[in-house]
């Protein structure tokens, strides 16, 4: 168990689709227990959002409970939409009516969660109310529910989430600091003085992966640091379980 994770709840943002969209499941690495990929999507079909979520909503939670069969997860995605219009009313009472897989982003970390499956998804619940006049707004409450074997996986990388383009890698190490990593999970770097003065307290950290892709790609990991700027020590990377690099501008 990791310290100093980062810590702030709830999704940021959210895609979904339904169950019967989904052609192919993406298989699990066995080393790093992450999904290798996104869920490929039938001809045609698309990822529908992102929606954006406010910084108070959207929660999402999975207790897990034990029976005669063994573990399994009580997952619950949770949120609101406030106001309404004759087009939401009416996908909102179609939606009931099928499954859905969900892809998450999540604040803490930055890295997306995947719920549901092509055969088991989860079940939307739409609640809606007026209020008792102009003191509360109009508004839907909704979850979306499901019982799981596994917890959600994480997925580093998502295509409907815009990756940043590629930097320009200056040759001047004043300018830029380039660390290596090969199968390690964790990446941990001391912030001494003099990284300190090249780059303050707020560095750019780039992680970009090499290994098992066609081109080196920037991706998306969780980068803790052992205290607030300016008492951090160190900083920690978790690495995708392939050879890649940390760029530090």
């Amino acid at each position: 168990m990791q310290k100093g994770l980062p810590f702030e709840g709830g999704f940021c943002k959210w895609w979904y689709t339904p169950r019967e969209h989904i052609a192919a499941w993406p298989t699990i690495d066995p080393v790093t227990q992450y999904l290798s990929s996104e869920p490929t999507l039938a001809t045609g079909k698309v990822w529908y959002g992102p929606v954006y979520v406010p910084n108070t909503q959207i929660g999402f939670e999975e207790p897990i409970k034990r029976n005669a069969a063994g573990l399994f997860y009580n997952q619950k995605l949770s949120g609101y939409q406030p106001g309404d219009d004759p087009a939401a009313r009416i996908t909102r009472s179609n939606m009931p009516y099928h499954q859905y897989v969900v892809i998450g982003q999540q604040r803490a970390g930055g890295f997306f969660l995947v719920l549901g499956n092509q055969q088991s998804g989860l079940r939307f619940d739409p609640e809606f109310t007026t209020g008792p006049g102009v003191a509360k707004p109009a508004g839907n409450s909704y979850t979306l529910t499901k019982q799981s074997h596994n917890p959600a996986l994480p997925l580093l990388m998502f295509s409907q989430s815009p990756l940043e383009p590629p930097p320009i890698i200056e040759t001047n190490t004043n300018n830029v600091e380039i660390i290596t990593f090969n199968t390690e999970l964790e990446k941990t770097f001391e912030w001494t003085a003099l990284r300190l003065s090249k780059f303050g307290q707020f560095p750019t950290i780039q992680v970009w992966q090499t290994g098992d892709v066609a081109e080196p790609i920037i991706i998306t990991v969780p980068i803790n640091v052992d205290a607030a700027p300016p008492d951090n020590t160190q900083f920690t990377i978790f690495t995708p379980g392939v050879p890649g690099f940390i760029v530090i501008k």
